[in-house]
């Protein structure tokens, strides 16, 4: 599993780009949850 994470700051806010990739077929709701579990972390959308 590939995980990633930046983070940028713009003007006067910090974006968050965070993506997941888990190599195979039939991972997708694997790669979902832990990109759900990356934007948590990073405290997007809380």
């Amino acid at each position: 599993m590939t995980l990633s994470l930046s983070i940028e700051a713009v003007d006067d806010r910090v974006v968050v780009h965070a993506s997941a990739a888990v190599p195979g077929e039939g991972n997708a709701e694997q790669c979902l949850r832990a990109r759900t579990a990356l934007w948590r972390r990073a405290g997007v959308g809380s």
